[in-house]
């Protein structure tokens, strides 16, 4: 998604995209976003668009105990 589009939970708006990319490692877009305190909980679905995401916790993929391993 492009900055600053709103994440939606139903119909309210509940907070805005601030940067996104395309994950390689996870084949798929993540994006940094701020929300609202009541729907930041890992889990929570949000539309963005025509898409639908998930809040998720940091980090949000698996980090290795050493480089190179």
């Amino acid at each position: 998604p492009m900055p600053h589009v709103p994440l939606l939970k139903g119909a309210e708006a509940v907070g805005r995209t601030w940067s996104s990319l395309y994950s390689p490692a996870l084949r798929g877009a993540i994006a940094l976003a701020q929300v609202n305190a009541d729907v930041a909980v890992p889990g929570t679905e949000l539309v963005c668009g025509e898409q639908t995401g998930r809040v998720c916790a940091l980090p949000f993929v698996a980090v290795p105990d050493s480089i190179g391993e």
